[in-house]
């Protein structure tokens, strides 16, 4: 009777349960032997499958890591770079980095290169910021083209004073307060900045930190300080107060028109929310 049973035909779980209780019976062995090998190989499959399980949770929480530190690097290096232009004059929304690369927010890049750069691409920049500006702000259209308009013709110092009115005009009508307002109960704080300081921005606050009167921008720092105290930087200084109540006179540059161009395209980021 067992001799005509064939294990082989049967189901593996019944052969092996028939194996077991009757070893004797043909091919019981290689099934016994079968399901043995089967299970080191299980075995096998689960240790390995345990470790690449760990391997790769450790891999994983490795590039996470490397992904924080490459963020808290560029944090860090767009921090520093705004901070420097700022102490530079400058004011620059996020777009204004566009043509940087990432290796030059990480690992510095020469101020003055990146100052020319933005006054060299200065030409293809101002007619979108006119534009952008005039569509948000119609009614300052025609002052908005006459801004265009100097530039075009060199007319630097009237870019200059132009740009300031109505970067405070702008200001004014979009949120209330001019952007040249400073607390006087607050170290002469820009308004502005309290002002950018309420909104939810994000990874953006970084560039309104520029805003900080501590980082003393000559733009907007107080016409009385230590820094503008020399009579000579004062005649030369692109200063707004001192610009706009005629104590400076050398002020007409296109590094200084551009730089008043850039503080109306800050304005407007923050004002349009392109952020967003």
């Amino acid at each position: 009777m067992e001799e005509k049973i064939d294990l082989s035909k049967m189901p593996f779980r019944e052969a092996l349960k028939l194996a077991k209780q009757n070893p004797n019976i043909k091919g019981a062995k290689e099934i016994i032997t079968q399901d043995v090998e089967l299970k080191k190989g299980i075995q096998f499959f689960t240790k390995n499958i345990q470790n690449l399980s760990k391997n790769i949770a450790v891999g994983f929480g490795n590039y996470i890591q490397t992904l924080q530190d490459f963020h808290l690097k560029v944090d860090s290096g767009l921090l520093s770079l705004t901070k420097e232009m700022s102490k530079r004059g400058w004011y620059l929304s996020p777009e204004a980095l566009n043509g940087l690369e990432i290796s030059d927010i990480i690992d510095g890049i020469s101020l003055t290169r990146f100052e020319n750069k933005l006054v060299e691409d200065s030409t293809n920049f101002l007619p979108n910021l006119i534009k952008t500006l005039s569509d948000q702000f119609p009614k300052r259209k025609s002052i908005l083209c006459e801004i265009e308009r100097s530039f075009r013709q060199d007319m630097y110092s009237s870019v200059i004073c132009l740009s300031y009115t109505q970067a405070d005009g702008i200001c004014n009508e979009a949120w209330g307060i001019g952007c040249f307002d400073k607390d006087k109960n607050r170290s002469y704080e820009l308004k502005v900045f309290r002002k950018l300081e309420n909104m939810e921005l994000g990874f953006i606050s970084i560039f309104a930190q520029q805003l900080n009167i501590e980082d003393k921008n000559e733009i907007t720092m107080h016409s009385c300080c230590d820094e503008l105290k020399n009579e000579q930087k004062r005649k030369n200084s692109f200063n707004r107060h001192l610009i706009l109540h005629g104590h400076s006179i050398g002020y007409g540059t296109k590094t200084n028109a551009v730089r008043a161009l850039y503080l109306l395209d800050f304005l407007d980021y923050f004002i349009n929310k392109r952020f967003n």
